[in-house]
């Protein structure tokens, strides 16, 4: 997830980077879902890039649905023993 990523890195760059994406092409990502959601989901002003509480919000969401779509493989694994 290219915000989760940003969020964890704390730069654009450097989550492109761990993504093996080019920056603009996470910028543009960024941008898309920020319109589509019609929310800011990082300051960009200043020197450091900071995460606002809608972006808080869909980290936190992100995190949970992933946890969750890991339980099914973890449940499958305890009915096969």
């Amino acid at each position: 997830m290219i915000v989760r990523a940003i969020a964890a890195q704390g730069s654009f760059r450097r989550a492109a980077d761990s993504l093996y994406l080019s920056q603009p092409a996470v910028s543009l990502q960024v941008q898309n879902l920020e319109r589509q959601l019609g929310v800011t989901l990082f300051d960009r002003g200043g020197r450091q890039l900071r995460v606002t509480e809608a972006g808080k919000i869909l980290v936190d969401y992100g995190e949970r649905i992933l946890t969750l779509c890991q339980e099914p493989n973890w449940l499958w694994l305890i009915w096969r023993i």
